[in-house]
C-alpha cells in the first residue's frame, strides 16, 4: 500500500468519525428540544375544553412526539451496538491480517434496521409538528 493511499484512508475515517460526532450530537439536541417540546404540550393542555377536531390533532402530536423520541432514543442506542460490531469486524481482521491475509475491508457497521429507525425518526417529528400547527389552528 502507498503512502497516498494510506494517507487516503486515514483521511476517510477522520471524516467519517467527524461526521458520527456531529450526527450524534445533532440527535441528542433534537432530543432534547423534542423532550422539553412533549412537557410543555402535556402540561399546559387544557383537553376538557378541547373541540373533538383539536383534541384529536393534540393526541397525534403528543403521540408522534413521543413516538419520536422514541426512535431517537433507538438510534443513539444504535451508535453503540454500532461501535461494538465494528471492533467485533476489526477484530476479525486482525486474526485474518496475522495469519497472513493482507485484504483490508471498509464494511457498514450500521446496525440493520438503522435506517428503518432513522425513516420513523424523521417521520414522528414531521407528523408531529403538522399536527401542532394543524392544533394550533383550531
Amino acid at each position: 500500500m502507498t503512502e497516498k493511499e494510506r494517507n487516503y484512508i486515514k483521511e476517510y475515517h477522520r471524516i467519517q468519525k467527524e461526521r458520527n460526532e456531529k450526527y450524534m450530537t445533532y440527535l441528542k439536541t433534537v432530543t432534547t428540544m423534542a423532550v422539553g417540546f412533549l412537557g410543555i404540550m402535556l402540561s399546559l393542555a387544557d383537553t376538557g375544553k378541547m373541540s373533538c377536531i383539536k383534541h384529536l390533532f393534540y393526541s397525534i402530536t403528543v403521540t408522534s412526539t413521543t413516538l419520536g423520541i422514541l426512535a431517537s432514543l433507538i438510534m443513539i442506542f444504535g451508535e453503540i451496538i454500532s461501535l461494538t460490531m465494528l471492533r467485533n469486524n476489526l477484530h476479525d481482521k486482525a486474526k485474518e491480517l496475522l495469519e497472513g491475509n493482507n485484504d483490508l475491508i471498509f464494511s457498514s457497521s450500521d446496525p440493520k434496521g438503522y435506517k428503518i429507525v432513522h425513516f420513523f425518526w424523521i417521520f414522528f417529528f414531521v407528523v408531529s409538528l403538522v399536527s401542532a400547527t394543524l392544533y394550533s389552528w383550531f
